[in-house]
């Protein structure tokens, strides 16, 4: 989790109170809540909030954890992206600050889930169970996730960046057509 996270949920709910009092213009709050992996949604009031799951990992508890906070802040509804992340729907503005600290009580983070940042590094979907697979990319996912999240250029980039780990050349992963990709290969003896 990036380190400055709690501060930035503050800054938000600073943010909100700003623009529900006319301080902050709608193109003010959105230029913060973005990279925030918050978008507003076509009924006028209700936001998406994405939830990043890095190398597309995410334990029973949390995802239980993340079904049950959808259903107390919106819609109830999940959706699963191409970049390995949940999608939260249907969450009034009111309910922005409580969504992102439930999801920091399970260590879940939406930072960088939109908006010029660096996005979700995803990874095979069967990495570490593949009788194809080169080697279990997921490791080299999380840690390059953990190293890129302590930078704090890696969220005011100025365009997203997306990063993919595939296990084998079948690059199920889609590393080929990401911005920076890593397909597994075993060269030499590795005795």
């Amino acid at each position: 989790l990036p380190k400055n996270l709690n501060e930035d949920i503050d800054l938000l709910e600073t943010k909100i109170r700003a623009y529900k009092q006319k301080a902050l213009s709608v193109e003010e709050l959105k230029a913060f809540r973005v990279p925030l992996g918050i978008y507003e949604q076509r009924v006028s009031g209700l936001y998406m909030v994405r939830v990043r799951c890095p190398g597309g990992i995410l334990s029973p508890f949390r995802l239980r954890a993340v079904a049950q906070i959808a259903k107390e802040s919106g819609s109830g509804r999940l959706h699963v992206t191409t970049r390995q992340e949940l999608q939260l729907h249907d969450i009034p503005l009111d309910k922005l600050i409580v969504t992102l600290r439930k999801l920091l009580e399970v260590d879940l983070c939406t930072k960088g889930g939109g908006g010029n940042t660096v996005r979700n590094i995803t990874a095979s979907w069967d990495s570490g169970i593949s009788q194809e697979e080169a080697f279990d990319v997921t490791p080299h996912a999380l840690e390059l996730t953990s190293r890129l999240a302590a930078l704090p250029n890696s969220w005011m980039l100025p365009r997203k960046f997306k990063i993919a780990f595939s296990n084998s050349p079948s690059d199920n992963a889609g590393a080929a057509v990401n911005d920076l990709g890593f397909i597994a290969e075993k060269r030499g003896d590795l005795r």
